[in-house]
C-alpha cells in the first residue's frame, strides 16, 4: 500500500484488516487526505485506525478510507508523518 496514493487506500470500515505493527497512516475522505497519523509506542495501526473508525460516527464529514504503512522505528515514523503532513499542506495531528 502506497501512503500518498489514494488508490490504493481501503475502506476505514475494514481497519481490522490494517497490521497489527506500529507504523504511519494516512486518513482520506475520498480521495482528499484529510488526516496523517502515526502510532504512539506500544500502539498497533490496527488499533489507531479503529479508534478513528469508532470516532467517525460522530463527525459531520468523516474520513472514508485510510493507507498506512507498518514502521518499527519511532523516530522514522515521526518522521515520515512530518514528510507527509508536510507534502499534503496538512498540520501535524489535525485533519483538515
Amino acid at each position: 500500500m502506497q501512503l500518498d496514493d489514494h488508490r490504493s487506500a481501503v475502506h476505514l470500515s475494514d481497519a481490522a484488516t490494517a497490521p497489527e505493527a506500529g507504523g504511519v497512516y494516512v486518513l482520506w475522505r475520498d480521495a482528499r487526505p484529510v488526516y496523517v497519523g502515526r502510532t504512539a509506542e506500544g500502539q498497533s495501526l490496527r488499533h489507531a485506525l479503529e479508534w478513528h473508525l469508532d470516532k467517525s460516527d460522530a463527525e459531520a464529514d468523516p474520513a472514508t478510507h485510510f493507507t498506512c504503512e507498518p514502521c518499527a522505528d519511532p523516530a522514522a515514523r515521526e518522521a515520515e508523518a512530518r514528510l507527509l503532513s508536510a507534502k499534503f499542506r496538512l498540520s501535524g495531528g489535525t485533519r483538515s
